[in-house]
């Protein structure tokens, strides 16, 4: 089962981060704002949404590729790197 890497959900991260830093920017522009319009919508459009499936993606298997539902995912054992010392009684 493959999951989405956790690069995906810092990129998403990111992606609004730089979505924020363009919004204040043409803000601080002014009347030439207009010029800097349509690269701002592109990118709002574009790359946010794409980011997010990447981020949102759910579990595919490995050799079909089809989506593992969560209910079927098995719980992750964890095991200690050191044991406990057993108590006297």
């Amino acid at each position: 089962m493959t999951r989405p890497s956790r690069a995906w959900k810092a990129a998403l991260v990111g992606a609004y981060g730089i979505f924020v830093v363009m919004i204040f920017g043409a803000g601080l522009l002014g009347p030439t704002i207009m010029a800097v319009l349509p690269l701002l919508a592109a990118y709002g459009l574009g790359v946010l949404p794409w980011v997010h499936e990447r981020a949102s993606a759910p579990a595919q298997c490995r050799s079909c590729g089809k989506i593992v539902p969560a209910s079927a995912m098995a719980p992750v054992r964890v095991r200690p790197l050191v044991s406990a010392p057993a108590r006297a009684a």
